[in-house]
């Protein structure tokens, strides 16, 4: 889910629900569901990411559990916070320079205590975001080698000048030409762009 809090400021949610069931949907989207409601209360992340981990820990459903990825966006002031919940590494890449913000905690409702990890980074314009769920790497091959094939395609497609959307499409359809996607699995890709905006014209008054 992405979406803006207010001008300037875009939330980005991903979540992961174990399995690849209809269940499992039904878990993470339910969880970005319960994330927003939190968020509309004025909560702050690590508050509501807490709540809703001890909500689901208390359920009697075993085995019921999903990461979550949690990112504010502030283009006013060119920063990136991430809050992670058992997700995947989220890149950004920048020029050859690519930034990870990795996980190494369980998933919400997965275990009796929760540890989320907060990462920020200053952002420039050109930036572009990779967030992703698990299953797009294989257990087949190499994970860097697949991780590197990955970052590799998204640069080629980016420095055309597509847009996201576009460039997103031709990596995924390079990427399964090459490896076996075993499980279902989300991509998101975003490019941070630099806008000027237009000043108002100031008439001055002489006597």
């Amino acid at each position: 889910s992405v979406f803006d809090i207010h001008e300037g400021l875009t939330a980005i949610m991903l979540s992961d629900g174990m399995g690849s069931s209809k269940r499992a949907q039904q878990e993470s989207s339910r969880l970005i569901g319960l994330m927003k409601e939190c968020l509309s209360h004025q909560m702050k992340p690590e508050t509501a990411m807490h709540t809703l981990h001890y909500t689901l820990s208390l359920r009697d459903e075993k085995d019921m559990y999903a990461t979550l990825d949690f990112a504010l966006v502030d283009l006013q002031l060119g920063q990136f916070w991430c809050w992670k919940s058992g997700g995947m590494t989220t890149y950004v890449l920048r020029g050859p320079e690519v930034f990870t913000l990795e996980s190494k905690s369980a998933p919400i409702g997965s275990m009796t205590s929760l540890e989320i990890e907060t990462d920020s980074l200053e952002l420039v314009a050109e930036d572009t975001i990779v967030m992703i769920s698990d299953g797009l790497f294989t257990t087949l091959d190499g994970w860097d080698k697949q991780e590197n094939f990955f970052l590799q395609m998204i640069r080629q497609s980016m420095s055309k000048g597509m847009a996201p959307k576009t460039a997103l499409y031709e990596v995924m359809n390079q990427y399964e030409q090459r490896y076996q996607i075993e499980d279902d699995c989300t991509v998101m890709l975003f490019k941070v762009k630099h806008r000027n905006t237009n000043w108002a014209t100031v008439q001055p008054s002489m006597q």
